[in-house]
């Protein structure tokens, strides 16, 4: 599994988790095989990525412009969000390195 920007989004690939617009009202169910509407329809909705099933780093949609350092500034940025949490929960490890490379990435987009 992997999270991805909606732009970097293709048709075909397959959902891991369902996908919620900022109500909370399901947009797109787990297991869903992405089509070219899907992917409009998620913009439309305001949602910036998704996760997606079978695709990993290796699987060349990693930035590879992402530099350790720009990793470890994220990571002291967020250090103060994940202070008072056990970071060796697999659950809070995956969401910690999730909100380090969506920093990076708003960095590196000028959004931060």
């Amino acid at each position: 599994m992997a999270i991805i920007s909606i732009e970097k989004l293709k048709v075909g690939m397959v959902l891991d988790a369902e996908v919620c617009d900022r109500t909370g009202r399901v947009l797109l169910k787990c297991g869903c095989e992405l089509q070219e509407w899907h992917i409009g329809k998620l913009s439309s909705a305001g949602v910036e990525e998704v996760d997606i099933a079978g695709v990993d780093a290796a699987d060349g949609l990693a930035d590879e412009n992402i530099t350790p350092e720009m990793m470890q500034q994220s990571i002291d940025a967020l250090e103060s969000a994940f202070s008072l949490v056990d970071k060796n929960w697999d659950v809070m490890k995956e969401l910690h390195k999730a909100a380090v490379l969506r920093d990076v990435h708003k960095k590196m987009e000028g959004d931060v």
